[in-house]
C-alpha cells in the first residue's frame, strides 16, 4: 500500500526537495543530554550518596575516570556514517551551554583543581548536546594553567633539560589526520618559529583514549599534539605572550593556502594557560585526555565549559573554552561585529606591536563561531594592553543608562561606558563569559542577565563560579560567601594577590584609569531636539506626486502613515500575509520588501521593550571612530544622537557640525542612455564619490534623494541599495571606520524599513516624505472635521510628526527584541535579515553575506521596477490621488490575495453542501490562481505507473496526521475553537486549546534546529496570526518549503531523521498542499500554528524513585499524608512536576532546574540547600519553602540560594496570579507582569521593580532609602503601609515565614515592628487601590459606598 512519506522511513531527500536548491545552513546535531552525575548513578543502585560533609576534599579516593565514567545508551547496531553538507560560511553559530571556574587564592597549583573542574564539567552534561550516534558531543573542554610538572617529567623521559617555565610557550595543536600532511603542517609550524627568533624544543603526542570517542567525533578527530618552544628574545611576561600571538598569526598566514589549512588549530598558545578541549561530552572528557588523570597535572585554576551548538554542526576546533574565553549564550549581532572589525584592521595601531600590525590581521573570521570570534576580539585587547576585566567592559557593557547606584556613586563607571559606546560597537546578546590570562579569572553577564551564573567562596581560599548551583560536593560549613552576578554583572580573581573583586569594585578600578569624564566633556556633542515644522513645505500636488514616484499607496499613506501620526503606534493587523513574495508577485515592490527579518535562536529569548525598556537604547554616535587601541579625549570626539530618527531640523543641525565636514551625495541614475547598465553605474559613481568625501577628511556622508524638481528621466536609487553599496564598498577599502551614513530619504516610512537600512550601515535617517505626509495629513480638511467632531483624538501639526518618530522608535526596539538585541548601534551593519528574490549581483554590491536562497532580480531588472514607480508621477494618465495596490487588504485589481472572497466562498459552498463537485470546482480555482507561493513553481512528476486508489493509504489514515493550532480567544470565538477541537477528535487528528503566537513565527529557514523534539513545527510567513504590528506580519519569517526542506536533509546527512516529527504548517488550503509538504518531508500537517512536544528523556529521574517509594505509592492511592526525605542534586531537574497529592517532602542538597515546578493544592515541599533557576515554576498551589542548611560559614540573608530565606535571581514572582512569597532581597524586574498575590522582600531589590504589575500587592523593606528609583511607576504607586488590614496581613506572612524557615532577619523585624514598619513600602496597582489592605481608609470608604447605594434606593 502506497503511503505519506513518514519519519522513520525517511532515507534520503525527497524528489521535490531535489528541486529546490540544497539551502546552505549547516547541519548540525540534536541535543540530548546523555548522562546522569556520579551521585544519581549510586542512588539508581541504591547505593547511598557521599553525605555533603564529604566536602570537595572527601572525593579525594575517587579517581576522575570513576567519578565520570557514567552509563550511557548506545545504538543497537551502528548506522553507516552520513556526511554533512560543508559550509561555505558559518555566520551564527551560538548555543546555550555550562561554564563553570574553580580558582585558589594562593595561586598554589593542584591537581585537585582539576579533579573538581571535571566532576564539575561531569554535572553539566545536560546543558550540551551530542549527535545520532549518542557519544559525539557538541563538545567539551578545560583551561588551565599550564601542568610544568607533568611536562617536565616528559621532558625528563625525553632527555631534554627541565623547561624554562618563564620563556617557554606551550602550543596545544590539532593537525591534519593525514600523516603526510601532519608533517607538512608541522614543518610549516617549525619553520614559521624559527623564522621569527624561537628555539622548537620538541613536539609531545598528548596520550588519549580513542576508544570513548563517538563515532562522529572520531570521523574528524585530528591528530593532537604539543609544541614547546623557547622565548628567548623577551624577557617582560606579556612580550612572551604577544610573541607567541604573533607567530600564530603567522602560522594561520603561512597555511592559508594549503590544502589542509583547515584542519590546522591552535587551541592555545601561550607561556600561562594551555586548553584540552574536543568534540566530546562532558562526562569523558577526562577519561579521553590521560593527562587529565594524572596527578603531576597541576593547575591554580581550572575554567571548564560544556556546549550546546545551534544550528550547525560541531566541530573540534569549535570546541570551548577558547583561548581566553568560556562562552555561553550567544553574540546575535556577529555578522555586524565581523563586518566593523574587519573595517578597523587599517586604523588599530599600539606602540606594542612595534609597527608589526599588519602582520596580525585579520581580526576575524567568518567561518568560525560568534564565541570564536568573540574571543579573537577579546585577545587582540588583551594582547595590545588591557586587562581581561576592561576587554569585557568594552565589548560587553552593562545597561549603565538611569542606573542608579553607577551614577550616585560610581559616575566614572558611565563615563567608561560612556566613551567606548562610540568606539566599540557591543556584542550585543545573552552571554555568560567566564575568562583568564592565566593571572586573572574572571566571569560578568550580558546586560540582561539572561544566563545563570552563581558564586561561593570557602574558608580555605577557593572560589568557584557556575552556570547553576551544586556541581561540585561542598561542605556548607566552608562557604564563607554566596552570590549571583546579575545583569551586566562581573566578579574577577587576581591569582597573584589572592584579591577577589566583586563587580563595581572591578569596573570602578578600570574606569579611574583614565579621565573619561572630562575628554566626554571636552569633545563630545549632542544634537539637541529641534521643533518639528509647523507647516507644509509642499502643495498636496506636489507631495502627491513623491509619493507616486517614491512607491507609496493609499494602504501606506492611510493605514500605516497616518495612523501612526494619529495614535503614535504602528498599525495591527492578523491572519498572516497571504499576498505572493515580492519576487513572485505581478506588482511592483519596493527593495525593502525584499527582505525578511531574522528571529533570535530558541535558546534566546526575546526582550520585552515594553517593560523592561532600561536595558535597551536607539543611542547612536555619528563621526570618525578612531584607533580603539589608544586612549584619548580625540575618540570622544563626535556627535550622540538619542534615536536614529531624525527630522528635517536635526538633520540640518549635523550638517552645520563642521568638525564632521558633511558631505551630501545626491542619489538619482540618469536613464537617458537607455536604462540597462544605468543604475550599476550610477551605483559605482556614488561609491567613488563617497571615497573620495571620506579620503578628504569627511566624517559624515548624508545619502540625499530630496530634490527641487523630480525629472521623468532622473529616477532615485533605492536608497537601501545605495547604503548598503556605500556601506560595502566603504568596508572593503578600509574607510568605514572614518565616517558615518546618514540617509535623507522620501523612500522610508515604515519601522521595517528604516530596520532595513540602519542594519544594511546607516546610523540615522530623515524620512522628510513621511513627515511631510503626516503634516499634509494633520491640515486636511477630513482630519480638521474629524477632530472638530470628536471622531479623532486632537493632534497639533507637531505632535502628527511626534507621535510619527515615536511609533517608528517603538517599532524598532520591538524588531530588535525579537533578535534579542538590545542597542541600536549594535544592530547598525549587523544585515539581521534573509534576503529572498535578489540576484547574486545584486547582493554581492550591497548586501554582501546576507543570504539570498533562491536567486533573483538584476540590477537592471531592479531598476525596471524602481521605473515603474517612478513614471507614476509624470503619466497624464496618472489619477489624482494614490494608487491602491492592495498589499494589505485585497481589492478588485489590486496584488492576489490567497485569502480572498472567491476562494472562502467555493469553499463554503462545498462543505456546506456536502458536494463532491463544489469540492472540484474550489479545487479548480486554487489550481488556476496566480503564482503565489515557492511549491506553485513545482509539479509532482513520476515515471511509476499508476496504482490502483485501494492500494493508496486511506484518507482515514491520512487524516490522523493533521492537526490545528493553538489560536487566542481573541482571534477567534469559542464557538469555532470548540467546533475545531470536535472536528478534530472526530477525524483522530491533534487539537491545540492553548494560546497561539502573539506574532508570526520564527525564520523557518534558519530553524531552531537542534533539540528538535517529536513535534516541532516548521512554520511560515502566511501562517496566521492574532494582533500584530503590520511591519511584523508583513516582513517576518520566510516560505515554509525551505525550512522544511532544509531541515529534513540535515536531519537526514546527520543520522537524526527517525527520531524527529517534523509538522509544518502555513497557508495549507489543499490536499496537493499537503503532498507537497509531505514530498518535502513532512510527518504532520498543521492549518494553524501548533507545537507539542514528547517526553525527551534523560534516562533515569528523581521523580520515577519518589513515586516507585512504596509509603509514597500508598499515600497517593488512599489519600494519606506521608513525610520524605530525599538527597537532591543539580542534575534533578522539574522535581515534584511529575508527583500529585497530599504530600509533605523534605530535599537536602542542591536542587536543579524547576524545582518545585507545578506543585498543585496539598503539596509541602522543604528543600534545605539551594536550587537553580525557575524555582516552582507554574505553581497552582502548595507550599514550598527553600532554607539554607545550618552551620553555614556564610550569612544567609546575602546568599543567592533562590527562594525564601535568601535572595532570588531576576524577574521573581513575574506573572504572579495567587501565590504568596516572601525572600530577603531580588534581581531586576521584581513582580513583573504580575496579576495578583502577595509579595514580601525583606531586602534589597534590583531595577525595574513592578514593571506591568496590573494585580496584588507587594511589601518592600528599605533600609537604606534606596528603593524609589528602582520601581517602575508607570502602573503602580508607592506608599507606606497605612492600612491596618495590610500592616495585618504583612506582618502575618512575615511570622509564617519565620516559622517555617526559622529566619533571623524575619524576627528582628517582628521583635521591633514599630521600628521596622515605617521602612516598608507597599506597591499598589489601580485594581488594588480599594482593597482593604491597601485603602487606609477602606472602613470611611466602604460606609461613604453603602450610604450612596442606600440613597439610590
Amino acid at each position: 500500500m502506497a503511503t505519506l512519506p513518514r519519519a522513520a522511513a525517511a532515507a534520503a531527500p525527497s524528489p521535490a526537495a531535489a528541486l529546490l536548491p540544497l539551502p546552505r545552513a549547516a547541519p548540525l546535531l540534536a541535543g540530548r543530554a546523555a548522562a546522569r552525575s556520579a551521585a544519581r548513578r549510586l542512588r539508581a543502585r541504591g547505593t547511598r550518596a557521599p553525605p555533603l560533609a564529604a566536602a570537595r576534599r572527601g572525593w579525594g579516593g575517587v579517581s576522575p575516570r570513576a567519578v565520570l565514567d557514567l552509563p550511557r545508551r548506545r545504538e543497537a547496531a551502528e548506522k553507516p556514517a552520513q556526511k554533512a553538507a560543508d559550509l561555505n560560511e558559518i555566520l551564527s553559530e551560538r548555543g546555550a551551554c555550562g561554564v563553570g571556574f574553580v580558582a585558589n587564592l594562593k595561586n598554589e597549583p593542584s591537581f585537585n583543581i582539576v579533579r573538581d573542574a571535571l566532576v564539575a564539567l561531569g554535572c553539566m552534561e545536560h546543558r550540551g548536546g551530542c549527535g545520532a550516534d549518542n557519544d559525539s558531543g557538541d563538545g567539551s573542554g578545560l583551561m588551565s594553567g599550564i601542568p610544568w610538572d607533568l611536562f617536565n617529567d616528559w621532558a625528563k623521559k625525553q632527555g631534554l633539560a627541565p623547561l624554562d617555565r618563564t620563556n617557554t610557550g606551550v602550543g596545544m595543536v590539532f593537525l591534519p589526520q593525514d600523516e603526510n600532511s601532519m608533517e607538512e603542517a608541522k614543518a610549516v609550524v617549525a619553520k614559521v618559529f624559527t623564522d621569527e627568533g624561537l628555539e622548537v624544543l620538541g613536539w609531545r603526542t598528548v596520550p588519549f583514549n580513542v576508544s570513548v570517542v563517538g563515532r562522529y567525533a572520531k570521523e574528524t578527530m585530528p591528530n593532537i599534539q604539543q609544541i614547546f618552544v623557547k622565548v628567548a628574545k623577551e624577557d617582560n611576561a606579556d612580550d612572551i605572550e604577544r610573541e607567541l600571538y604573533i607567530c600564530r598569526k603567522l602560522i594561520e598566514r603561512a597555511t592559508k593556502s594549503a590544502s589542509w589549512a583547515d584542519e590546522l588549530y591552535f587551541c592555545s598558545l601561550s607561556s600561562r594557560t594551555i586548553v584540552y578541549k574536543g568534540m566530546l561530552r562532558s562526562e569523558i572528557l577526562g577519561q579521553f585526555y590521560l593527562d587529565l588523570q594524572n596527578e603531576l597535572y597541576k593547575s591554580p585554576f581550572a575554567i571548564y565549559h560544556r556546549r550546546y551548538s545551534t544550528n550547525t554542526s560541531p566541530r573540534w576546533p569549535l570546541a570551548q573554552p577558547m583561548r581566553l574565553l568560556g562562552h555561553n549564550g550567544e553574540i546575535n549581532t556577529i555578522q555586524g561585529n565581523l563586518n566593523w572589525m574587519r573595517s578597523r584592521e587599517a586604523t588599530l595601531q599600539s606602540p606594542v606591536w612595534r609597527g608589526r600590525e599588519h602582520e596580525i590581521r585579520p581580526f576575524g573570521d567568518p567561518k568560525a563561531s560568534d564565541s570564536a570570534n568573540l574571543d579573537s576580539t577579546a585577545e587582540l585587547l588583551l594582547r595590545s594592553g588591557r586587562s581581561p576585566a576592561e576587554a569585557m567592559m568594552i565589548l560587553v557593557p552593562e545597561a549603565y543608562k538611569n542606573h542608579p547606584t553607577l551614577s550616585i556613586k560610581y559616575p566614572e563607571v558611565i563615563d567608561f561606558y560612556d566613551y567606548y559606546k562610540g568606539q566599540m560597537e557591543a556584542w550585543d546578546g545573552p552571554a555568560l563569559l567566564l575568562f583568564s590570562d592565566g593571572r586573572t579569572v574572571g566571569a560578568c553577564l550580558d546586560r540582561n542577565g539572561l544566563r545563570p551564573a552563581r558564586y561561593w567562596r570557602t574558608s580555605d581560599d577557593f572560589v568557584y563560579v557556575a552556570s547553576e548551583v551544586g556541581v561540585i560536593p561542598m561542605d556548607e560549613s566552608k562557604v564563607v560567601m554566596k552570590g549571583r552576578l546579575g545583569p551586566g554583572m562581573m566578579i574577577t580573581v587576581d591569582l597573584q594577590t589572592g584579591q577577589v573583586l566583586e563587580n563595581t569594585e572591578v569596573k570602578k578600578s578600570v574606569a579611574s584609569a583614565n579621565p573619561y569624564g572630562s575628554w566626554l566633556q571636552q569633545s563630545t556633542r549632542s544634537i539637541k531636539p529641534v521643533n518639528f515644522q509647523s507647516s507644509v513645505a509642499m502643495d498636496n500636488e506636489t507631495v502627491l506626486r513623491h509619493q507616486q514616484a517614491f512607491g507609496y499607496s493609499s494602504e501606506d499613506v492611510q493605514m500605516v502613515i497616518e495612523t501612526m501620526a494619529s495614535q503614535g503606534k504602528e498599525p495591527t493587523f492578523c491572519m498572516g500575509d497571504d499576498i505572493p513574495l515580492a519576487v513572485l508577485s505581478q506588482k511592483p515592490h519596493m527593495l525593502f520588501d525584499y527582505f525578511k527579518q531574522r528571529f533570535a535562536q530558541v535558546t534566546n529569548p526575546a526582550i520585552d521593550p515594553l517593560r523592561e525598556g532600561l536595558v535597551m537604547s536607539l543611542e547612536v554616535n555619528i563621526g570618525k571612530r578612531r584607533n580603539i587601541l589608544e586612549v584619548g579625549p580625540e575618540n570622544a570626539d563626535q556627535v550622540t544622537l538619542s534615536s536614529p530618527v531624525l527630522n528635517e531640523g536635526e538633520l540640518e543641525s549635523l550638517l552645520n557640525d563642521s568638525k564632521l565636514k558633511p558631505k551630501v551625495l545626491s542619489t538619482y541614475f540618469d536613464i537617458r542612455k537607455g536604462l540597462d547598465g544605468s543604475l550599476d553605474k550610477a551605483i559605482k559613481v556614488l561609491c567613488d564619490e563617497a571615497d573620495a568625501a571620506v579620503r578628504n577628511g569627511s566624517q559624515l556622508l548624508v545619502l540625499s534623494d530630496r530634490s527641487e524638481a523630480l525629472e521623468p528621466t532622473r529616477p532615485a536609487i533605492p536608497i537601501l541599495l545605495a547604503v548598503g553599496a556605500i556601506h560595502q564598498h566603504l568596508i572593503q577599502n578600509g574607510l568605514r571606520m572614518s565616517a558615518s551614513i546618514v540617509a535623507d530619504t522620501a523612500q522610508c516610512f515604515s519601522t521595517h524599513q528604516f530596520a532595513c537600512l540602519i542594519g544594511y550601515g546607516a546610523s540615522a535617517i530623515c524620512p522628510y516624505l513621511a513627515l511631510e505626509t503626516c503634516r499634509q495629513w494633520r491640515l486636511s480638511n477630513k482630519t480638521v472635521n474629524l477632530m472638530r467632531n470628536g471622531k479623532m483624538p486632537t493632534v497639533t501639526i507637531e505632535q502628527a510628526q511626534r507621535n510619527f518618530i515615536k511609533a517608528v522608535k517603538s517599532g524598532l526596539l520591538k524588531i530588535l527584541s525579537k533578535m534579542g538585541i538590545s542597542l541600536l548601534s549594535s544592530y547598525c551593519g549587523a544585515q539581521i535579515f534573509e534576503i529572498y528574490g535578489l540576484g547574486q549581483e545584486v547582493v554581492d554590491l550591497a548586501f554582501c553575506g546576507s543570504v539570498s536562497k533562491i536567486g533573483g532580480l538584476t540590477l537592471d531588472e531592479l531598476g525596471r521596477e524602481t521605473l515603474s514607480f517612478w513614471v507614476k508621477a509624470f503619466s497624464e494618465d496618472t489619477a489624482k490621488r494614490l494608487e491602491n495596490f492592495g498589499f494589505i487588504q485585497s481589492r478588485p485589481g489590486g496584488e492576489y490575495h490567497a485569502n480572498n472572497p472567491e476562494m472562502s466562498k467555493l469553499l463554503h459552498k462545498a462543505v456546506r453542501e456536502k458536494s463532491d463537485n463544489a469540492y472540484t470546482v474550489y479545487q479548480q480555482h486554487l489550481a488556476s490562481r496566480p503564482v503565489n507561493v515557492l511549491r506553485d513553481l513545482l509539479e509532482l512528476k513520476s515515471d511509476r505507473a499508476p496504482i490502483p486508489i485501494g492500494k493508496v493509504e486511506p484518507a482515514t489514515s491520512i487524516v490522523e496526521r493533521f492537526c490545528t493550532g493553538g489560536m487566542s480567544l481573541g482571534a477567534i470565538s469559542r464557538e469555532t475553537h470548540e467546533a475545531i477541537a470536535i472536528a478534530m477528535n472526530r477525524i483522530g487528528g491533534k487539537s491545540n486549546s492553548g494560546e497561539g503566537d502573539v506574532e508570526d513565527g520564527y525564520s523557518p529557514t534558519l530553524p531552531h534546529l537542534k533539540g528538535l523534539q517529536n513535534g516541532d513545527t516548521a512554520t511560515s510567513h502566511d501562517g496566521g496570526t492574532g494582533a500584530s504590528p503590520i511591519s511584523s506580519i508583513k516582513h517576518a519569517g520566510g516560505p515554509w518549503e525551505l525550512g522544511l526542506s532544509e531541515t529534513h536533509q540535515t536531519l537526514i546527512q546527520n543520522g537524526l531523521r527517525e527520531r524527529v516529527v517534523l509538522r509544518v504548517d502555513g497557508g495549507f488550503r489543499s490536499g496537493l498542499d499537503v503532498l507537497m509538504a509531505a514530498a518535502m518531508g513532512a510527518d504532520e500537517y498543521g492549518f494553524g500554528s501548533i507545537r507539542s512536544q514528547d517526553v525527551h528523556s534523560n534516562g533515569p529521574v528523581l521523580d520515577e524513585t519518589i513515586l516507585a517509594d512504596p509509603d509514597i505509592s500508598d499515600a497517593i492511592e488512599n489519600e494519606k499524608e506521608v513525610s520524605k526525605t530525599f538527597q537532591i542534586y543539580n542534575v534533578d531537574r522539574a522535581v515534584c512536576g511529575r508527583v500529585a497529592g497530599v504530600i509533605a517532602k523534605k530535599f537536602t542538597g542542591s536542587a536543579g532546574q524547576s524545582f518545585g515546578c507545578f506543585l498543585t493544592p496539598g503539596m509541602n515541599i522543604r528543600l534545605v540547600g539551594e536550587a537553580n533557576d525557575y524555582v516552582g515554576k507554574g505553581m497552582a498551589g502548595g507550599e514550598l519553602v527553600v532554607v539554607p542548611v545550618e552551620k553555614t560559614g556564610f550569612v544567609p540573608e546575602d546568599a543567592a540560594i533562590v527562594f525564601v530565606r535568601g535572595k532570588t535571581g531576576e524577574r521573581f514572582a513575574v506573572r504572579n496570579s495567587l501565590g504568596q512569597a516572601v525572600v530577603e532581597g531580588t534581581g531586576d524586574h521584581c513582580c513583573e507582569y504580575m496579576t495578583g498575590g502577595c509579595v514580601v522582600v525583606l531586602g534589597k531589590v534590583g531595577r525595574n521593580v513592578a514593571a506591568g504589575m496590573t494585580g496584588g500587592l507587594a511589601y518592600i523593606l528599605d533600609e537604606d532609602d534606596t528603593l524609589v528609583p528602582k520601581v517602575n511607576k508607570e502602573i503602580v504607586k508607592m506608599q507606606r503601609v497605612n492600612a491596618p488590614a495590610g500592616q495585618m496581613q504583612l506582618k502575618g506572612l512575615i511570622e509564617a515565614y519565620v516559622e517555617k524557615t526559622g529566619s533571623e532577619k524575619g524576627a528582628t523585624i517582628l521583635r521591633e515592628w514599630e521600628a521596622y514598619l515605617p521602612l516598608f513600602w507597599q506597591l499598589v496597582p489601580p485594581s488594588e487601590e480599594d482593597s482593604p489592605e491597601a485603602c487606609a481608609e477602606f472602613e470611611r470608604v466602604l460606609a461613604k459606598q453603602a450610604t450612596t447605594v442606600q440613597s439610590a434606593k
